[in-house]
């Protein structure tokens, strides 16, 4: 099937300088695409939009911001007969979006590209008591259960097309949508691009003041930041005041067991000044968390896939946890699950004691080959840029 050369990119969270490049804009505009980015999150989640962090948003002229239902059911109108590539999840707040899709019959481009364990990989325990709340149960069924009733009983249009990254991808809930037409590319995620770029390119020079070998902590927004926990259904049980102390003597101990200061790699939506005070004064460095990874000697986690660049760079990956970790479902699972993957057990930093920490620093080769090839990369996938394999894709209908 043959498309017009105009790709619409719609996505359902504010728009940064980071998503035009990691969604490969520059690239269609080089092959002679026509782009537009069309902006939903003001309908579908208005409080993620209003108070999320506004720094290096995108302000170009391709964006078009969507406030009103009845705007975007005419904008879809207009542009039926293009390409939709959808960067939002399927569930009970975007099930009208895709049945307006199915109802205009417009042909779209899914992707599950960015999965984590803990949305595959099944837990060995789970604590129902602090899983079985009304929250919890309120939320399963108003987004799992009532929108998979939707999807069944409303029969959704599948994508034409599914960009799938490991082999786990289409045990993903989200691959629930695709049927035996979806034409699948498989590619890899969205840091195994970065991962590419980083071994072309000439390493940072601001990693040359490092003199010493050290440890690299992956930031995360929580506690200081709401980032996704904005989202309906995302939150945070963190607490700065017990968080960082708790985190902070961690580091000490890190430091003094295993000979290497802590740095931290900051999340890009994070705005830390150069040594702040709840990090113990500790340096961090914006923008160079792949670098820092590559350089470091040790990789400290809490629930990011930032660890993808630990597993292909050949890093030692901690985990931590801590009490008030424990006490949330979702949190903890996402640490158990990608722990477990690579046999690690989280660190609780509310109890250091009994740890084997020369233990930390060994490395399972087995295994993390086997996380590269079901969460980071399918191994038959091209040695390309992401959205470079996508384009020859669709250029070769």
């Amino acid at each position: 099937m043959s498309y017009s050369k105009k790709i619409i990119f719609m996505v359902s969270s504010p728009f940064y300088l980071t998503d035009y490049d990691r969604f490969g804009i520059e690239k269609f505009l080089n092959k002679g695409y026509e782009v537009e980015i069309c902006n939903i999150c003001p309908i579908i989640y208005p409080e993620f939009f209003s108070k999320s962090n506004r720094t290096d948003i995108y302000s170009g002229k391709l964006e078009k911001i969507f406030f009103k239902k009845q705007k975007l059911i005419d904008y879809l109108n207009i542009n039926k007969k293009n390409l939709f590539i959808l960067k939002i999840h399927y569930n009970v707040y975007t099930h009208f979006i895709f049945k307006l899709i199915t109802d205009l019959n417009i042909s779209y481009l899914f992707s599950i590209i960015n999965i984590v364990p803990s949305n595959i990989e099944s837990t060995k325990t789970i604590n129902y008591k602090k899983f079985l709340n009304f929250k919890n149960i309120n939320q399963i069924f108003f987004n799992k259960v009532l929108g998979s009733m939707k999807k069944i009983f409303q029969k959704i249009k599948a994508p034409n097309y599914l960009i799938v990254g490991g082999l786990k991808s289409l045990q993903s809930p989200q691959a629930s949508i695709i049927d035996k037409s979806t034409k699948l590319i498989w590619t890899h995620t969205y840091d195994f691009d970065k991962y590419l770029y980083s071994c072309k390119k000439k390493d940072d020079d601001r990693i040359d003041f490092i003199k010493k070998k050290f440890a690299v902590f992956i930031d995360a927004p929580s506690p200081l930041i709401k980032h996704d926990a904005l989202i309906p259904g995302i939150s945070s049980p963190l607490t700065s005041d017990i968080y960082f102390p708790r985190l902070c003597n961690f580091f000490d101990e890190i430091e003094k067991n295993l000979n290497m200061k802590v740095i931290i790699a900051s999340h890009p939506k994070s705005n830390h000044l150069d040594t702040p005070e709840y990090y113990g004064g500790r340096r961090v460095y914006k923008n160079m968390t792949v670098d820092l990874i590559k350089k470091s000697k040790l990789v400290i986690n809490r629930n990011s896939t930032a660890i993808n660049f630990a597993i292909l760079f050949s890093k030692p990956i901690m985990f931590h946890t801590s009490n008030q970790i424990l006490s949330h479902a979702v949190m903890s699972k996402q640490i158990n699950s990608m722990a477990r993957l690579l046999k690690k057990t989280p660190i609780n930093i509310d109890v250091l004691e009994n740890i084997n920490w020369n233990n930390q620093l060994k490395i399972n080769k087995d295994l993390y080959k086997n996380y590269y090839n079901q969460y980071i990369k399918n191994p038959k996938s091209k040695y390309l840029y992401l959205w470079d394999i996508v384009i020859s894709e669709l250029e070769n209908e």
